[in-house]
């Protein structure tokens, strides 16, 4: 399960892959040939699996194809096709049941039922079929709950992205959910800042966006997956904060990245894929491998490519881009931006106030922490809303500044006595736990009587010396708190927040 393109140096043409190099021979050029081997002489097996899980075979064949490395190579190698199809059948069954049960809330409110005929997608947003019937269509925002809910349980990843900050999809009418959904991340993943932008493009890292999850409901018409991402670009496009559109797709799963083509995506890299598993032999992703216990080496690399998101960008893509590969060493150590927030000046700290008035807006019962639900005196307002407060600040400076902020969970001491302290509280942390200039930013800290601002935003060392003693019992990175009780309540809040932006629609 080796190929010879993981192995290149960054920077290095991949061999047989020219500008010249047609699409189709790139994807076809990474295909692995043994897992092709089983899918292949398993094919009737797939078919029946995929419908006792109650799953299309693509969706049953995906999960097959994504275990598959969780076997050691060795073991592979002294094993028929089928006995390695039996290999992973048990654990592709129960993660395609999985999505099965998530599918059945999704089509129900995206309202698929309206699908009973044979339709194409047309460029004016809508669904015609073969008899002249017309389905208007909509383009538009996802709510973060919603969104949380296609990568969690539909997406074959099976994981969320704790980084989303823009969702759109397409919907049918009266649909509260999309038939189409993609997801959107700031660029976070220097080996491709290196590779493409400071090499190529010359475009600044906080003007690159990554799409991270694209989904289509079972059944759609196929080129809805290409309408959404043109009328995704097309937004974009209006906003005017980003210039590049980055996605990658991976061959050896079986993806051709055929709606990326039609969407006028270039092939810029191909690079290193991580593949983790739990002890039970689930995948999880790079970014939630904390309790995995292997992962495989030696799979064929993803297809890395990038579109420009304004016309003088994107002759720029057209112009400038090779295909190269990205190194096994850059993939595994080049993986944070190093983001640094600014200083304590007016203008950082009036935004923290302004982030915490839209918060205000937001919090409610579906937010606050269920402790406090029962309480008759809350205190201020800001009383139970501390975990939610600091997952979204933290992802906003995630976001913004490219800011690795750690969740933090714990007590606000005081060494006067007579201050009572907050106990069980969460702010956040810039910079290392043993780093005693590390700098706290607390968005609720009006909690603590001693204190009268709602925001707060210092040093560690110097909030020591003034009294203050932050003491965190649990510390989690963004990227850790999907998995975390705050999350579903951070949702909540999430879809408060974005309510008070207008939705962008194109009709």
């Amino acid at each position: 399960m080796r190929t010879e393109l993981a192995c290149i140096g960054t920077g290095t043409p991949v061999p047989g892959a020219p500008r010249s190099t047609s699409w189709r021979r790139l994807v076809y050029t990474l295909r692995d040939p043994l897992i092709e081997k089983v899918i292949t002489t398993s094919q009737e097996r797939i078919r029946r699996d995929a419908h006792t899980a109650g799953v299309d075979e693509r969706t049953f064949e995906i999960q097959v194809r994504l275990h598959i490395p969780s076997i050691p190579d060795a073991e592979l190698r002294s094993h028929t096709a089928g006995e390695v199809y039996e290999m992973v059948r048990s654990i592709a069954l129960t993660q395609s049941a999985e999505i099965r049960q998530g599918l059945e809330d999704a089509e129900l409110y995206a309202n698929t039922s309206l699908l009973i005929k044979q339709y194409t997608a047309k460029k004016s947003l809508a669904l015609e079929s073969l008899d002249g019937d017309r389905l208007p269509l909509r383009f538009g925002a996802v709510k973060p709950s919603v969104g949380h809910l296609y990568q969690r349980r539909l997406h074959y990843l099976r994981a969320a992205r704790s980084d989303t900050h823009l969702q759109y999809g397409i919907y049918l009418p009266g649909g509260t959910y999309p038939i189409t959904y993609a997801a959107f991340s700031a660029c976070d993943r220097p080996y491709i800042a290196d590779s493409l932008i400071a090499e190529a493009l010359r475009c600044p890292i906080e003007e690159c966006l990554v799409l991270t999850r694209m989904y289509g409901l079972p059944g759609i018409p196929t080129n809805l997956i290409s309408l959404t991402l043109k009328h995704a670009i097309r937004a974009l496009r209006r906003s005017a904060e980003y210039r590049l559109l980055l996605t990658a797709f991976n061959p050896m799963l079986g993806f051709t990245g055929a709606a990326f083509q039609a969407s006028g995506f270039y092939p810029f890299a191909v690079a290193p894929v991580a593949y983790h598993y739990t002890h039970r032999g689930n995948f999880v992703t790079r970014r939630g491998r904390r309790s995995t216990s292997r992962h495989a080496t030696g799979t064929p690399p993803n297809v890395l490519t990038v579109r420009g998101i304004d016309r003088s960008m994107q002759k720029n893509v057209i112009d400038s881009v090779n295909v190269i590969s990205i190194s096994m060493e850059d993939h595994a150590f080049k993986t944070k931006v190093d983001g640094k927030l600014p200083g304590r000046d007016s203008a950082f700290l009036d935004q923290l106030f302004q982030y915490r008035i839209r918060l205000e807006r937001a919090w409610s019962d579906q937010t606050i922490h269920p402790s406090y639900l029962s309480v008759t005196d809350r205190g201020p307002r800001s009383r139970g809303q501390c975990g939610v407060s600091s997952v979204w600040l933290a992802r906003e400076l995630r976001k913004k500044h490219h800011a690795d902020a750690t969740y933090c969970y714990g007590d606000l001491v005081f060494t006067d006595a007579r201050h009572r302290p907050v106990l069980h509280h969460c702010w956040i942390e810039i910079g290392s736990e043993d780093d005693p200039s590390r700098h706290v930013i607390d968005i609720t800290c009006d909690q603590a009587e001693a204190l009268d601002a709602p925001v707060l935003y210092q040093r560690h060392d110097e909030l020591v010396r003034q009294g203050l003693d932050y003491r965190a019992r649990t510390r989690l990175t963004l990227d850790e708190l999907p998995e975390d009780r705050v999350w579903r309540r951070f949702l909540a809040l999430s879809d408060a927040v974005d309510s008070d932006v207008d939705m962008i629609t194109t009709n």
